[in-house]
């Protein structure tokens, strides 16, 4: 594996490397300067060398030579909405005689969702709703999309944390996995992190509702502070005959959060519960539908604990 990119060492004639800020079964994040604009976020992705024996088992490559893999920002590019990371930049380098891509986004200072929940004990109510609101907007966007944009990899690590105070923000980002729908069959394959993938993905489908689950995981935990199911090891998945027995394991026995919290919210219950129904046509249709009770759920604890 090749050694990563050391402090102030230059990216062509544009960047200078700070400091490493993320690692992923794909790629890696740097902290950079742009000689013109400042500090930005770049991501560069490994070869196929080295994605050896990292990649979970329910995810594919997402392309093994350079040019494959500036697939993210193609569909970055064409994204304008405030919830989803703006893209700068995508190129090719060379680097220890190996050619290696690129791609520079916004840079957020306080890093990754998962990260800013590490530093704190629990995320508020309020914060855990309005972060939920945020990638629930960002979604509804990407769902509206003509075919709509599934970003099949929703997690607290893939989500941007832009600001923090008194009003929390967040920004979608790692479309690396993002796929548009079949136009006549309505649906992609699945791919996604196991610990927020719905029981369809053992069958191989993917359409909006996979996204909504995936935020019904992340908003789960945002608020309770744990899982909603347990999360079975790679080694059970490798050794199962039957992979869509290892997806449901657990998920059909989830406990609503007013069991967990102390608040007691029952519209919050209902929206939470209908986005992990294991039964894909149980769910909300699509983004849009979940940020419509996400928004009034908003409205009625307005000035309940700071929101």
């Amino acid at each position: 594996m090749a050694p990563d990119i050391g402090v102030g060492e230059p990216i062509g004639s544009t960047y200078v490397v700070s400091r490493k800020i993320g690692a992923g079964a794909f790629a890696d994040v740097y902290h950079v300067h742009h000689r013109f604009l400042g500090e930005q976020a770049m991501k560069i992705f490994k070869t196929s060398r080295e994605i050896t024996g990292q990649t979970p088992v329910e995810e594919e490559p997402i392309g093994m030579n350079p040019a494959s893999n500036l697939k993210e920002a193609r569909q970055l590019v064409d994204l304008s909405h405030p919830r989803i990371v703006r893209v700068y930049d995508a190129n090719i380098f060379e680097r220890a005689g190996e050619l290696l891509g690129y791609m520079t986004m916004e840079y957020a200072p306080r890093g990754t969702l998962d990260v800013a929940i590490a530093r704190q004990t629990r995320l508020t109510l309020p914060e855990s709703i309005r972060i939920g609101r945020n990638i629930a907007e960002a979604l509804a966007y990407t769902h509206s999309l003509s075919p709509p944009l599934i970003h099949r990899d929703i997690k607290p690590s893939n989500i941007l944390v832009t600001s923090i105070g008194s009003e929390i923000q967040v920004k979608v980002a790692d479309f690396g996995l993002a796929s548009a729908l079949n136009t006549e069959s309505r649906l992609c394959e699945s791919a996604g992190t196991l610990a927020f993938s719905p029981p369809e993905t053992a069958w191989g489908v993917a359409d909006e509702r996979t996204d909504v689950y995936s935020l019904g995981v992340t908003l789960y935990k945002l608020l309770t502070g744990i899982h909603p199911f347990p999360v079975p090891r790679l080694e059970e998945v490798r050794l199962s005959r039957k992979f869509s027995e290892v997806l449901g394991k657990g998920r059909r026995s989830i406990r609503p959060p007013s069991q967990i919290l102390l608040e007691k919210i029952p519209e919050l219950d209902q929206l939470v519960m209908k986005a992990l129904s294991p039964d894909i046509f149980d769910r909300h249709r699509n983004a849009q539908e979940f940020l419509d009770e996400i928004r009034i759920i908003e409205e009625t604890l307005t000035g309940y604990d700071g929101i």
